[in-house]
């Protein structure tokens, strides 16, 4: 829940500031790119409660991954070498792959392993992009 509060307040703050040393394009990055983290929030969040079910978090993931999809690919050239996309990047990959062991029935453990690497991942996004746009804080 605390993750979800801090990237609803980043979001705002993006999509409001003007602050030095961010440029549109930056802005625009760092917007879409919170988008498609807080999609895969909701998969992770669904992945945490005991109401757990295949089919539900196959539709979720088909409804995420259209999108998603969209947002990495835009952003891919300009800025795949930052931390922030390798890490939205790698969870995006984890839940994936999840939904397709878990169609394949390859066995929960697999798949818990693999949403675990996505919701560490997804929280290392959030790490990546408070260094990336607050360089001096994280000296």
């Amino acid at each position: 829940m605390k993750l979800a509060w801090i990237s609803l307040v980043l979001f705002c703050l993006l999509g409001c500031s003007n602050g030095p040393g961010l440029s549109v394009q930056e802005k625009t990055y760092y917007q879409e790119m919170q988008s498609a983290s807080l999609r895969l929030k909701t998969l992770e969040n669904m992945t945490k409660t005991t109401s757990f079910a295949k089919a539900r978090y196959q539709i979720a993931v088909n409804e995420m991954l259209p999108e998603t999809q969209k947002t990495l690919k835009k952003h891919k050239t300009a800025y795949e070498n930052r931390e922030s996309y390798q890490s939205l990047f790698k969870s995006f990959e984890s839940y994936i792959v999840a939904e397709r062991m878990w169609t394949q029935d390859k066995g929960l453990n697999l798949v818990n392993k693999r949403l675990g690497e996505g919701s560490k991942w997804l929280e290392q996004f959030q790490r990546d992009v408070n260094t990336e746009m607050n360089p001096t804080e994280a000296q």
